[in-house]
């Protein structure tokens, strides 16, 4: 049953994996709401690097969630 093993291995590495992206983006959030004010250079640089972030994250988070759909998928039709 190897086959099963290595699958949980790999399920076990991703599920860490999203609890530590989990833990980086609740860092973010304290270290935002922790802001009382900010100067306008600021708040465009803080914009940009959220619109830059956010979108690479989106992207990234979509294509992930769409590989495990598949893997999900295709343990389906192997164990039937």
């Amino acid at each position: 049953m190897r086959g099963v093993q290595v699958t949980l291995s790999e399920v076990a590495y991703a599920l860490r994996s999203c609890e530590y992206l989990v833990s980086e983006l609740r860092e973010v959030e304290r270290s935002l709401e922790q802001v009382s004010e900010v100067d306008p250079l600021q708040d465009a640089m803080l914009e940009t690097a959220a619109d830059q972030a956010a979108g690479s994250l989106k992207h990234q988070l979509d294509h992930a969630a769409r590989v495990a759909e598949h893997w999900q998928r295709q343990i389906g039709d192997v164990l039937g």
